[in-house]
């Protein structure tokens, strides 16, 4: 007999992370999806990525180091420097990150910003 068993499900409101396991004749399938918006741009020479994330990712210092921690493990951006963003309810964007990468994101309307959805398995 076979089923599925979720384990665990994580929303940080970046990405959605889904573990389960597929028993099926005593073998045992360890599968996760995350899916996370991200851009990577090239400006001026730079090329950095920028990712959603929720409010309390950049709250503080340490929740952003943490953040930007988590996602180098998981996505491989190449040493690129990664800026953290987040929206509020009225749509603006705040920024973390390197400041002059910062300060340019700030002086554009984010719909500039070529964002995509990525799943990672």
């Amino acid at each position: 007999m076979s089923f599925t068993e979720i384990l665990a499900i994580l929303d940080t409101g970046t990405f959605i992370l889904v573990i389960y396991r597929f028993y099926h004749h005593k073998q045992i399938h360890t599968e996760s999806l995350m899916q996370i918006d991200r851009a990577i741009v090239k400006e001026q020479g730079v090329t950095f990525a920028v990712v959603i994330v929720k409010p309390s990712a950049i709250q503080t210092q340490y929740s952003a180091n943490e953040m930007r921690q988590r996602l180098s493990i998981i996505t491989d951006f190449s040493g690129l420097p990664i800026i953290l963003a987040s929206q509020n309810s009225r749509g603006k964007f705040t920024y973390q990150g390197r400041k002059d990468i910062v300060n340019f994101l700030a002086s554009i309307n984010a719909s500039r910003i070529p964002w995509k959805r990525y799943s990672i398995y």
